[in-house]
C-alpha cells in the first residue's frame, strides 16, 4: 500500500489520507460520512454468540463449596495477575458478587480520592470497599454538547459527555460490558442499597461532621463535594449506589496518561484533534503490544459506554507490560443519543485492533449485547440499571464500531488492522 509508514509491526496511513485535513469537527464530519457508507454492509455473524452468554451465566451460578467471607475475599484477591482483574473463567464470581451485596459494613469514612463523593467502607471479613451514590434517576439525560455551536454556560461548565456526577449505574454496567468484552481490567462492581441510618452510626468523625442534622443526608469530603450537594435517604431511608471492590493494598498503582486525552478548555483542541500523523508519533515511543493495543480496546469500551473522560489510565507499578486498569468508569451513559466519534481516536487514527476484539464486537453484534446484559443482569433487585434508549444506544455503536472497521479494512487491508 502507497505512502504508509512501517513502526513497530504497526503501518500508519495518515489520517489526512482518509479524512479531511480541517478542524476536529470536519474530521469527525467526514469519518461519520464513511462510517454511513459502510453501515448496511455489517451482517450478523453466523457463529455461536449465544454460548457467549451461557458461558458466563454458568459462571456465574456456579458456587462451589461453602467459604468464609475472609477465604472469599482471599479468592478474588487471587485472580489478579498483570493482565487481569478476573479471569476469562471464574465459576465462583456469584460468590464474590454476592458477598459484596451482602457482607455486613462494619465501618465508614470518607474518600478523599478523587474529585466526587465516594465512602471508604470496611466490610466484614477484612475487606474494603468503595460506594459511589446514586445521584440521577435512570432515566435523567445529561446533553451532550453541540461541539458546533456550544452555549456559553455549557463552555464553561464542560457540559457534555464528559460532565456531571459520577453515574453509579454506568459503574455496574460497565464492568458487565466489560466481561462481555473479554476487557478483563475492571474491578469488580455490584449495586447496593444502604441504610443511611445504619451509616451514620459507624461513620468516623469526618463523615459525621457531614451529615444534616436530621441524618439522612451526608455529603462527604471531595473537590466538587459540599452542603450544597448531598446525597439523600430515599422514602425507604435508603441510598442506591454502586460498591466497588478494592484492589489489594500490595499492588500499586501508577497513573498513565492517555495519549489522546482532552483539553477539557472551550475552544482549546488537544494535538491529536489536529495533527494529521499524531497515531505515528504515539508509535513511536509506545509498543504495539500490549499498550497501543491495550488503548485502542479501552477506546472502543469508552465508545460503548459513551465516556469521554478517560483521561488517564491507571497500571500496576513496576509491573512488566502491566494491563491498563478502567477503574473509573462514572461518567458513562449520560446521553443515549450521543454519538461521540472523537472517543474512537486511537482507533481511527491508527486503524489497528486485536483480532480477539473484533471477534466478540462480531458476537456481541450478533447477540446484540442489549439482550446479553439483560441476561445477565435481569435477576438483580437494581435492575433496570439502564431505560431502553441506552441499551438500545449501545446496540447501535456495536453496529458503528463494526462499520468503521469496515472502513479501515478498507484502507489498509484487514491483514495490516487486525492483530
Amino acid at each position: 500500500i502507497r505512502n504508509q509508514t512501517k513502526t513497530s509491526s504497526l503501518i500508519i496511513v495518515p489520517f489526512s489520507q482518509i479524512q479531511s485535513k480541517n478542524t476536529s469537527n470536519d474530521i469527525l464530519d467526514t469519518i461519520w460520512t464513511q462510517i454511513q457508507s459502510k453501515l448496511s454492509s455489517i451482517h450478523l455473524a453466523n457463529d455461536s454468540s449465544q454460548q457467549l452468554v451461557q458461558s458466563l451465566q454458568r459462571n456465574d451460578g456456579a458456587v462451589g463449596s461453602a467459604l468464609s467471607l475472609a477465604e472469599t475475599w482471599s479468592l478474588a484477591r487471587s485472580w489478579i495477575t498483570a493482565r487481569q482483574v478476573i479471569p476469562q473463567t471464574v465459576p465462583q464470581l456469584q460468590r464474590v458478587l454476592t458477598a459484596l451485596q451482602t457482607a455486613a459494613i462494619v465501618g465508614a469514612d470518607v474518600s478523599r480520592t478523587g474529585t466526587q463523593l465516594k465512602l471508604l467502607l470496611e466490610l466484614e471479613g477484612g475487606e474494603r470497599a468503595l460506594f459511589k451514590p446514586q445521584r440521577y434517576s435512570r432515566d435523567h439525560v445529561i446533553p451532550g454538547m453541540d461541539a458546533n455551536k456550544p452555549t456559553l454556560a455549557q463552555q464553561f461548565s464542560c457540559l457534555g459527555v464528559y460532565s456531571g456526577f459520577d453515574r453509579h449505574n454506568g459503574e455496574i454496567i460497565a464492568f458487565h460490558l466489560a466481561r462481555l468484552l473479554d476487557f478483563r481490567v475492571v474491578p469488580i462492581v455490584v449495586a447496593r442499597r444502604l441504610d443511611v441510618a445504619q451509616l451514620k452510626a459507624i461513620a468516623s468523625a469526618a463523615l459525621s461532621a457531614t451529615f444534616s442534622p436530621n441524618g439522612t443526608c451526608f455529603y462527604g469530603e471531595c473537590h466538587y463535594c459540599s452542603p450544597f450537594a448531598t446525597v439523600c435517604a430515599d422514602s425507604d431511608g435508603r441510598v442506591e449506589g454502586s460498591l466497588h471492590l478494592l484492589l489489594p493494598s500490595k499492588y500499586k498503582l501508577q497513573r498513565v496518561r492517555n495519549p489522546w486525552q482532552r483539553t477539557y478548555r472551550a475552544g482549546v483542541r488537544a494535538t491529536w484533534e489536529t495533527q494529521s500523523d499524531y497515531c505515528f508519533a504515539v508509535a513511536q515511543r509506545l509498543p504495539l503490544r500490549p499498550r497501543l493495543l491495550d488503548i485502542v480496546d479501552a477506546s472502543v469500551f469508552d465508545f460503548l459506554i459513551s465516556n469521554a473522560d478517560r483521561h488517564h489510565f491507571e497500571a500496576f507499578k513496576d509491573v512488566p507490560n502491566s494491563a491498563l486498569l478502567l477503574i473509573d468508569n462514572g461518567k458513562s451513559f449520560g446521553d443515549p443519543d450521543a454519538r461521540e466519534l472523537s472517543i474512537l481516536a486511537p482507533l481511527y487514527q491508527c486503524c489497528v485492533m486485536r483480532n480477539a476484539s473484533f471477534a466478540r464486537l462480531r458476537q456481541l453484534h450478533a447477540l446484540p449485547v442489549s439482550s446479553a446484559l439483560h441476561a445477565l443482569l435481569a435477576s438483580e433487585p437494581s435492575w433496570p440499571l439502564l431505560t431502553p434508549r441506552h441499551l438500545a444506544a449501545i446496540d447501535t455503536r456495536v453496529h458503528i464500531l463494526l462499520a468503521l472497521l469496515e472502513v479501515c479494512f478498507e484502507t489498509k487491508g484487514k491483514q495490516n488492522v487486525l492483530k
